[in-house]
């Protein structure tokens, strides 16, 4: 492996589960940062599935000060903790210079549906109180199109060419739903995490996505057989990159969990296996660093 002891030098990693969080994290921004950092890593992506995290973001940059050689970006998802599909929440964010806008992921019917189907509950949070019950966000109409306030949270996306949907936790037919709508309001940059998992999309879908110019990310958390939470075949997520390409991939770690890796020793894992798997360095690269530096103007 002598040739991938710098394989994170350059990357960016879009998906971490930082704290501070109502979900225990393992480490905090700043230490994220720091971490990645000395890896020699480009950025990271903080992103929270109940909070937005734009202040702390912002606030870890100040603690950084000129220490901070690395992009700390950060991301707002539209769950029932932000109002769900709340456009004056996406307009908030961009103001404040939000990176990334997740459609909803908890508050989906599906993500409940699978996460059951594989035997895993979604983790406990820190509680002074009892939660109420919150339902889910609905996606998609009685005719199979986005409803009207799924559509107007695209519009609000759509006025910023920098900021990045994510497709969020719908099942495939919701996700396709939400990208033909994106697309149609002129939204360029769309990423959907983990396609292969709990989206459950095949790959005649997941190609129809590409061509539409779509990236597929593909994350440590659910790929690699050392997380905790694992559940696609390594082999199978190798056929499928083999199948899409490389260049419409990227890798991230998706890891933050307090009995997982820690995100930068797992994505140069994730990298390591792969690479044992049959990728080239150049092709790891592409996925790494190419592609989610252009995502991110970086």
């Amino acid at each position: 492996m002598s040739q991938l002891n710098d394989i994170l030098v350059g990357a960016v990693d879009m998906h971490q589960h930082l704290g501070p969080s109502v979900i225990p994290r393992p480490l905090d921004i700043v230490q994220g940062a720091k971490e990645a950092q000395a890896a020699g890593m480009k950025g990271i992506l903080v992103k929270d599935h109940q909070f937005p995290t734009i202040a702390a973001v912002e606030i870890a940059k100040s603690c950084l000060g000129d220490d901070c050689n690395i992009f700390i970006a950060s991301s707002i998802a539209l769950n029932h903790e932000l109002g769900g599909l709340n456009p004056a929440a996406v307009e908030t964010a961009i103001n404040m210079g939000v990176n990334m806008v997740w459609m909803p992921t908890i508050s989906t019917e599906n993500h409940y549906v699978s996460h059951e189907k594989h035997g895993l509950k979604f983790p406990a949070s820190k509680k002074k109180i009892e939660t109420m019950p919150r339902g889910y966000v609905s996606l998609l109409d009685e005719d199979g199109q986005v409803t009207e306030d799924c559509y107007k949270v695209l519009e609000v996306v759509a006025k910023d060419k920098d900021v990045i949907l994510g497709a969020g936790h719908g099942n495939a037919d919701e996700i396709h739903a939400i990208i033909l709508a994106a697309k149609k309001l002129g939204i360029e940059k769309i990423v959907v995490n983990h396609p292969t998992y709990m989206i459950d999309a095949d790959i005649d879908r997941m190609k129809a996505w590409t061509d539409m110019g779509v990236y597929l990310e593909f994350g440590a958390c659910t790929c690699d057989p050392i997380s905790s939470i694992c559940n696609v075949d390594i082999d199978e997520t190798v056929k499928t990159i083999r199948a899409i390409g490389v260049e419409h991939i990227t890798l991230a770690s998706d890891y933050g969990q307090v009995n997982n890796p820690r995100p930068v020793e797992g994505l140069k894992h994730f990298a390591e296996l792969l690479h044992s798997k049959g990728f080239t360095s150049d092709e790891l690269a592409i996925m790494m660093k190419e592609n989610p530096s252009k995502l991110l103007n970086i």
